[in-house]
């Protein structure tokens, strides 16, 4: 038996439209999952819209910024679905650094509501994934909102860990580095940015969002069965660096 098989796991991914949820939206299905996406409004992209014509993928729109929208999404589209939520994958975030209280109501109260709604769909043997940030773990400048979430979302990730295990559920964090997404692609075409974060790497480059498809399986599957609470850290050597 493969214990990394995610074939015929329900798997929900917040925040699907590009980057990172798309990638994992598209690395699950390739590995047999079925698939469910959330985008914060009806305007989706054209990789994404190729994505939904799959059979095994659904799609509905959901802001985790607003509570209500939560709870709709909830009533009205997953607990009609009558099935058990295997993995939930909260990947929606944004970063403004003039944006303080959008970006705490979006990446960690929203992902906090979203878990707390998705965990009644949930069984034993669930495996929940909050995708962080090394600005979680570390101080970089001139964002100090999306750091402040993000290591809020980390911290949050181990009490639910911790508060979860009871019925079986492992939550954990997914912890990128840079990779090349819509949300890093200014500091990517800027040289001088772009040179400073490629010499904190031992990997000398962006890493490509395909890449956290595998992570992401492992800690969805039963490869990863006694972890939980955990960070999974890949980011191109960054935060092993030394001189």
């Amino acid at each position: 038996m493969n214990p990394f098989s995610v074939r015929n796991k329900n798997v929900v991914i917040t925040g699907a439209n590009s980057g990172i949820g798309l990638a994992l939206a598209q690395g699950f299905v390739d590995n047999g999952a079925e698939v469910i996406v959330s985008t914060r409004t009806s305007q989706i992209s054209d990789e994404l819209d190729r994505l939904l014509k799959f059979p095994q993928v659904l799609g509905f729109v959901m802001d985790i910024s607003d509570i209500e929208s939560i709870m709709n999404a909830s009533r009205f589209f997953l607990a009609r679905l009558d099935i058990k939520i295997d993995v939930l994958i909260n990947c929606a975030g944004m970063t403004d650094p003039k944006r303080w209280d959008k970006t705490i109501a979006t990446n960690l109260t929203g992902t906090y509501n979203v878990t707390k709604e998705v965990v009644g769909l949930m069984g034993s043997g669930g495996s929940i994934m909050n995708v962080t940030s090394i600005g979680s773990i570390m101080g970089f400048p001139d964002n100090q909102a999306y750091v402040a979430s993000k290591g809020g979302v980390r911290m949050l990730t181990k009490a639910l860990a911790s508060d979860l295990a009871h019925m079986g559920i492992r939550v954990n964090s997914l912890c990128p580095g840079y990779f090349r997404t819509k949300m890093t692609e200014a500091s990517y075409q800027d040289r001088k940015k772009h040179d400073a974060r490629i010499n904190r790497m031992m990997i000398k480059r962006f890493g490509r969002p395909e890449e956290l498809v595998g992570p992401a399986i492992f800690l969805a599957s039963n490869a990863s069965s006694y972890m939980t609470g955990a960070d999974l850290i890949i980011d191109g050597g960054w935060t092993a660096n030394g001189l």
